[in-house]
């Protein structure tokens, strides 16, 4: 199945002309952790104090090769936006730079997807995903906050699996209270390309936690991008 059918088409309204990031974990004695709020990382200093006044916590300096320097762990999970562009894809990064992208079918080249091809299960694939050698699903967007709209573009990067998938199609008539259904993001990629750039949407932290079959616990925080608009009929 396809990471989202505009996969072919130049994304809308995708700058890199951004005042800061938003992120959804940290470094932890070199080691990446998921967090429960947003992080915004900035060069920018006033901005950065604003970022804290608005939602939460403190400035911090951080140890990067960019120029964001600058770090706000927030106390939010939840954020407005204005959508501007969305985009994704099935990515393998080498030491070379980027080795191959497709939408799960085809790559850009117009050959048959590797990794379909390739790995006989999703299971073996995500496996494979992990030892790096494998595609894993990339998911850029930029967005400005509704809070602060006049303080610039904000981009937002995941390699998310539930963010790219979804969650499954059965469990969106079976939300109970207190859960948050994450759509496919080829849907909210398709939802977008009918609406203006400026498309009000909510960026969240959800907490997911269940047990397996097994007894096994899991829980982790998801990524949901959630378009407010309806296209027009």
């Amino acid at each position: 199945m396809a990471i989202h059918a505009l996969f072919a088409e130049a994304p809308k309204q995708f700058s890199q002309d951004y005042v800061g990031r938003i992120r959804t974990g940290t470094q932890l004695n070199s080691r990446p952790v998921a967090l429960e709020t947003f992080r915004f990382t900035t060069g920018d200093p006033t901005l950065a104090d604003q970022l804290a006044h608005t939602y939460g916590g403190t400035v911090a300096e951080w140890e990067t090769s960019s120029d964001e320097t600058l770090e706000v762990i927030t106390e939010t999970n939840t954020l407005d936006v204005q959508l501007k562009s969305l985009r994704s894809e099935y990515v393998l990064w080498t030491r070379n730079g980027l080795a191959r992208s497709c939408d799960g079918v085809t790559q850009r080249d117009e050959t048959p997807c590797h990794c379909k091809t390739q790995y006989s299960s999703q299971r073996e694939w995500n496996q494979a995903s992990k030892q790096g050698l494998a595609c894993s699903p990339s998911v850029e967007s930029t967005m400005t906050l509704d809070a602060m709209p006049d303080s610039g573009l904000f981009t937002f990067k995941s390699q998310s699996k539930t963010l790219a998938n979804g969650d499954p199609a059965w469990k969106k008539d079976k939300v109970i209270e207190g859960e948050v259904y994450s759509p496919p993001i080829n849907d909210v990629e398709a939802l977008l390309a009918q609406l203006d750039h400026d498309t009000k949407a909510t960026l969240q932290l959800v907490g997911v936690s269940y047990t397996t079959k097994t007894g096994q616990p899991v829980s982790y925080m998801k990524p949901v991008i959630t378009i407010k608009q309806k296209a027009a009929v």
